[in-house]
């Protein structure tokens, strides 16, 4: 029997057809911005990133206030950062987005790969805070605030991506810039994700 998504809030992935689907429907991640959720108090100012490495990078932070930790993973692509942020595939990972400009289109309904975002912090060169789409409903910004999600932007994400393609697993940590003694503590605590189970978590 075919559901109505409008109805039902939901929509199935991959459909051309976003009203009538006979296929498994799921919340999407951006229906909280019709929904008048609230969003997370937003971070902003000065920034650092430290990896286990001994790097350390200044930034400006955007998105939730708080602290991202985990390890560093990136992806290349250059459009599809909606999708790549509600991949739970980043679950327990801290996403790096090589392309300089993410946030162009904004957010859209009906375009995520989950209900959720999964990554534990999000680091860019440069987070669009006006998008130009006529779909669109929201900016990554507040994207990560509706999922309490900490980034961090005007980073060299392509010096990182070198250092973690040469390194393997790379740990890091990232936060307020005037509390760096706390984030070093933490970073010296951090554990893999490996060590995680994130299955439940996903599921």
């Amino acid at each position: 029997m075919s559901i109505p998504l409008e109805a039902a809030g939901s929509f199935c992935p991959g459909s051309l057809n976003h009203k009538i689907s006979t296929y498994p429907t799921f919340k999407d991640a951006a229906d909280g911005f019709n929904s008048g959720q609230e969003l997370s108090p937003q971070a902003s100012g000065p920034g650092i990133l430290l990896t286990a490495d001994g790097g350390r990078y200044e930034g400006n932070l955007f998105g939730a206030e708080g602290i991202g930790e985990g390890e560093l993973v990136f992806t290349t692509g250059m459009m599809g950062y909606q999708e790549s942020l509600t991949d739970p595939s980043f679950a327990g990972q801290v996403l790096t987005f090589t392309y300089p400009l993410i946030g162009n289109y904004g957010i859209h309904i009906n375009r995520s790969e989950s209900s959720s975002v999964w990554p534990r912090g999000v680091v860019v060169r440069h987070a669009m805070k006006d998008p130009d789409h006529r779909d669109s409903v929201a900016t990554v910004n507040d994207f990560l605030r509706l999922h309490n999600i900490p980034g961090i932007e005007e980073i060299d994400t392509r010096e990182i991506t070198k250092n973690v393609r040469e390194l393997g697993t790379v740990l890091c940590v990232f936060g307020p810039a005037d509390k760096e003694e706390l984030l070093r503590s933490k970073l010296s605590k951090l554990t893999s994700p490996e060590l995680e189970d994130l299955v439940d978590l996903v599921a």
